[in-house]
């Protein structure tokens, strides 16, 4: 088994984003606000089609951590982003605050939050995912409010 802990601290600390900048965003969002569903059928630019090969390999491909998991992680991220997400309450109990806090302030993890984790069971393999699908997540729900944002300066 790989050894990622050094790699989820430093994922962790790449996906972090002020919250101030979120709330703006979220004030400048327009309302139709999109799913992670959506954003896999709609990610634009030219690196479209990697990106959508990068989102479901991470979000439902082979992993130690279920489909489910990743997929629901990735969408509460979303949700704190501003997307809506119906799935976003379907992450386990015992990682939801994981979740929050690197959707939110990744800054603020330490290496107690995954010790507990990993004292509950998940390895560090699994810890690696679920950070990558909040990753994910996280990017795409920010990515809708910079869309949306843009769309209403240019109409």
């Amino acid at each position: 088994m790989a050894d990622h802990s050094s790699s989820v601290s430093g994922l962790i600390a790449l996906t972090n984003i002020s919250a101030e900048r979120v709330r703006i965003g979220q004030r400048l969002r327009l309302a139709g606000a999109r799913t992670i569903d959506e954003h896999r059928r709609v990610i634009g630019g030219r690196h479209s089609s990697e990106t959508a090969q990068l989102v479901a390999a991470a979000l439902s491909g082979p992993g130690r951590t279920g489909t489910a998991v990743r997929e629901a992680a990735a969408g509460r991220a979303a949700a704190l982003a501003g997307v809506r997400e119906n799935r976003a309450s379907d992450v386990p109990s015992e990682l939801v605050s994981f979740v929050d806090k690197i959707a939110r302030h990744a800054y603020t993890v330490t290496d107690s939050d995954l010790e507990t984790l990993r004292n509950a069971g998940y390895s560090d393999d699994q810890l690696f995912e679920v950070v990558i699908a909040v990753a994910i997540g996280a990017a795409l729900g920010r990515l809708d409010i910079g869309l949306n944002a843009l769309r209403e300066v240019r109409s």
